[in-house]
């Protein structure tokens, strides 16, 4: 009997390889890294037809999706934040797989999709990379051999680290601004003069009027930030000072006194990222904006706190914008939140990380760890400063 069922086994093992076997000489498999991209032409949404070998000698991410796939509405946003952003350098290609020309255009039109939409009606270039699910992404490089493959949806950075695989050098390979290669921006303020400051790992620059940037020496008003044992934070007026200290949780009090514990419901082993305090008319404390790694809280003079609803990310930045009204940077684009509410929303802004921002010459700005820019004057619409 043992014997039976092993060579059953055996057989089964067989059958199956060959099966797989048969469906990759069709096309059904997966092609290797480092083979030639297979080949296609299909029809552009916008009209006419696109061959992928016409785009030999640029790097290309195909991305494999369907409007209906949620995972793929969640990853459109960085996708069009990254054609935006980067499509001198990378060419941004979504192949619809078997949808109607109405669905596609309809969902592309109402999620500001720029980047070329093909039409993969009879799902021959889908079985031909050997989709087995959705969204996948493909990054093909310049000399038209597939360097990077990913199952799932991409955020905007795991793009720029493939795109930097199939180019074979780091998308910002020159820097961008004052954060050189290797760099990191880690902050922003207003410098002396009312001008922007940028601060890096490296060091301090201040923008110029005509756009170049300058060394900035000495201290920057409102860059309290890290502070010995935890992260702190002042008030506006300059009235009141919080630090969140491991172990102790949030400790707070008029600025240059002693700081007390403040009772709340925010563990002290929490991950805090960021904080913010708001003052009254009168110099009162009014309340206490809290980040984390996976949030963001109101926390009252009394200590009792709540959760701010809608804003379930890493908020990596502060900024307040009038009484109860606060801007987030979070690893997914920019929020607005709202005290009265405790609740925040998306504002209309790249979907990617933002790690500082500020208020200074007439402008909110945003910053992304690798040196971009982005400004507004009202907090709701961004756009990048290249």
């Amino acid at each position: 009997m043992t014997r039976r069922w092993t060579t059953w086994l055996a057989l089964g093992i067989l059958l199956v390889a060959l099966v797989g076997a048969f469906l990759f000489s069709r096309g059904g498999g997966r092609p290797r890294l480092g083979a030639t991209a297979p080949d296609f032409t299909l029809e552009r949404l916008d009209g006419g037809s696109l061959r992928l070998a016409d785009l030999r000698g640029k790097a290309v991410l195909i991305n494999f999706w369907a409007s209906w796939c949620p995972p793929c509405r969640e990853e459109t946003p960085a996708l069009v934040a990254f054609a935006q952003r980067y499509g001198r350098q990378v060419v941004v290609l979504g192949v619809d797989v078997a949808e109607t020309a109405a669905t596609v255009r309809a969902y592309a039109q109402s999620s500001g999709i720029g980047y070329p939409v093909l039409l993969d009606r009879d799902k021959s270039v889908a079985t031909a990379y050997g989709l087995s699910g959705y969204p996948e992404s493909w990054f093909v490089a310049p000399d038209g051999r597939l360097r990077a493959f990913y199952p799932g949806p991409l955020s905007f950075e795991e793009m720029q680290g493939l795109a930097a695989k199939a180019l074979g050098h780091p998308l910002d390979a020159q820097g961008v601004g004052p954060v050189r290669p290797g760099d990191r921006l880690v902050a922003l303020a207003a410098a002396p003069d009312g001008g922007l400051a940028v601060v890096t790992e490296r060091g301090r620059w201040e923008r110029t009027p005509g756009g170049g940037w300058e060394p900035l020496a000495g201290a920057l008003p409102g860059q309290e930030g890290q502070a010995p044992g935890g992260l702190q934070a002042r008030s506006a007026d300059g009235r009141w000072q919080v630090r969140w200290q491991a172990g102790r949780g949030l400790l707070a009090g008029p600025a240059g006194g002693s700081l007390a514990p403040l009772a709340g419901d925010l563990p002290g082993d929490a991950q805090v990222t960021a904080l913010a305090v708001e003052t009254e008319a009168q110099g009162k404390l009014a309340r206490i904006w809290v980040g984390t790694a996976g949030g963001l809280f109101l926390v009252a003079p009394d200590g009792s706190t709540r959760a701010v609803a809608g804003f379930d990310r890493r908020a990596d930045a502060l900024l307040l914008l009038g009484p109860g009204r606060l801007l987030v940077a979070s690893d997914r684009g920019l929020w607005q939140a709202e005290a009265a509410s405790a609740s925040a929303r998306a504002v209309e802004a790249p979907a990617r990380a933002f790690v500082a921002l500020a208020r200074a010459g007439g402008f909110l700005w945003a910053g992304a760890p690798n040196g971009d820019l982005y400004r507004s004057q009202d907090g709701e619409r961004w756009s990048w400063l290249p």
